[in-house]
């Protein structure tokens, strides 16, 4: 479960949330476990904002991209751990020039085990999003 979280947080790290941002990290990263704990890929994609430069054809294709992978693996391995319970937002450490932050979360599973996560984070237009990675 750990590598597939971790592959999921890798491939969320590559878009950037647009509404599902927040005044805060710890909003941003309740609004991500939400939509995890939620299975709500499609969301988590229609909130994905990109690079000015990008072309739709290649967000679109980013955002197909995106619930294809998620949907392949992270609602696998958390129905095999019976669905997630809740998750705790953990510690937020916002760096000295307050453009990028760090947020702890924790999920609990139904099958009573837990996975500890982090979201990187970054304040694009007063919002904290997802960065996204080249």
């Amino acid at each position: 479960m750990r590598k597939s979280i971790l592959f999921l947080a890798a491939v969320a790290m590559m878009f950037v949330f647009a509404s599902c941002g927040g005044n805060s990290p710890k909003d941003a990263a309740e609004s991500y476990a939400e939509m995890v704990k939620a299975q709500d890929y499609e969301g988590i994609a229609d909130m994905m904002a990109f690079p000015d430069d990008m072309s739709k054809e290649d967000k679109d294709a980013a955002k197909a991209l995106f619930v294809s992978l998620a949907k392949e693996k992270m609602s696998k391995e958390i129905e095999s751990r019976e669905g997630i319970d809740k998750y705790e937002i953990g510690e937020e450490k916002i760096s000295e020039d307050g453009k990028t932050a760090e947020v702890s979360i924790t999920f609990y599973f139904k099958d009573g085990s837990k996975e500890e996560d982090s979201v990187d984070l970054e304040l694009v237009d007063d919002e904290w999003k997802l960065p996204y990675m080249k």
